[in-house]
């Protein structure tokens, strides 16, 4: 089967982020080998900051403009042909009959924390469920979400479920071995990401904060001139890679005390880039960071954060774990993950 339609909804639903960036890794390995891929898209996708660096042709595009907030949650049709693979990037189901369907589960998070309504929690759950079971083929980013998906879903047949590990973009790398005086929070801010304590420890610490993600709200501007003076924390809104490469290289270190993932992005890019990861021992980060003196292992806290934070002032400790942490990020690599879905994909 060499006809591929991938659903590109994610870039509606977000203008960066992990899933964008491994999606459009994706899109781009099966534009650079010989399937026939076709794409389902919505007007403006292209301004999702992965999806502008990728050249698709206007032919290759299916072209979906019912509103957002249903069409997230609606069936595609697919005007193909002939039998295909249909891989949406965020659970959406296809319609025709001939589609075998391929489904990435990239967490639990609405059903392992309570960080959103009961309602988005219901929905998601529905729509994400809906998708498992009518998949042919199913792939977890992780161990720890494959784990997941046996506990909320025991009666899935275990042998159409892979493991590919989420890759990492080799535009993270190494610059330079100084150091700046902040230390980076990066990616979304739901509660169970733990932003307020990490920002407390941080302040505590002396450093400046560095906040990668969507824009700050009024709210979070207001918590965090609490704490820091006027010009010690900035904001960062949709890095591209290049401009957060440049951001880890720089950093004192990356704070990332979430309290579940399903495998964590930022960690790797923060590794490969050389710099130090302060991050809680729970879900998938244990098996994505590898061995760490600097993994909160015990009850996540200000003190906690605080502690590994000063533990990087020893100079000797910090230089062996940046050389452990580049080596552990060598398992992630983009190349790898997309070699893995192109071989799924070959064997259908």
């Amino acid at each position: 089967m060499r006809r591929i339609v991938y659903d590109n909804i994610i870039y509606s639903l977000q203008q960066t982020g992990g899933i964008s960036m491994v999606w459009s890794a994706l899109n781009d390995a099966v534009l650079r080998n010989d399937f026939d891929v076709l794409f389902v898209e919505r007007k403006g996708a292209e301004k999702n900051v992965f999806r502008s660096k990728l050249s698709i042709s206007d032919k290759r595009i299916m072209c979906h403009s019912l509103p957002l907030t249903a069409d997230r949650y609606m069936r595609v049709k697919c005007d193909v042909d002939e039998p295909f693979i249909f891989h949406s990037s965020y659970y959406r189901d296809c319609t025709d009959r001939r589609a075998y369907k391929v489904v990435t589960v990239h967490d639990f998070a609405y059903e392992r924390v309570k960080f959103a309504s009961e309602l988005a929690r219901k929905v998601h759950h529905w729509q994400k469920m809906k998708a498992i079971k009518n998949a042919d083929r199913i792939v977890c980013v992780s161990r720890s979400t494959y784990d997941d998906l046996l506990y909320f879903c025991p009666e899935i047949d275990r042998r159409k479920v892979s493991v590919i590990h989420n890759g990492v973009s080799d535009e993270f790398r190494v610059l330079h071995d100084d150091y700046d005086d902040y230390v980076l929070f990066v990616g979304s801010r739901a509660s169970y990401k733990n932003f307020e304590m990490a920002t407390m420890a941080v302040a505590q610490s002396g450093l400046r904060l560095v906040v990668c993600g969507n824009a700050l709200s009024s709210e979070e501007h207001s918590f965090l001139q609490r704490y820091f003076e006027k010009n010690s924390y900035i904001e960062c809104v949709n890095a591209d890679a290049q401009m957060l490469n440049q951001l880890y290289n720089q950093a004192y270190c990356l704070v990332y005390p979430s309290m579940y993932e399903g495998f964590g992005l930022p960690i790797i890019e923060a590794q490969k880039a050389g710099c130090p990861v302060i991050a809680y021992g729970v879900s998938s980060i244990p098996e994505v960071m590898g061995d760490s003196q600097l993994m909160i292992k015990g009850k996540v806290s200000v003190a906690e954060i605080t502690s590994k934070i000063n533990l990087l002032k020893n100079r000797r400790l910090r230089k062996e774990e940046i050389e452990s942490a580049i080596e552990n990020a060598k398992r992630f690599t983009l190349k790898k993950m997309q070699g893995e879905y192109i071989e799924l994909y070959r064997s259908i």
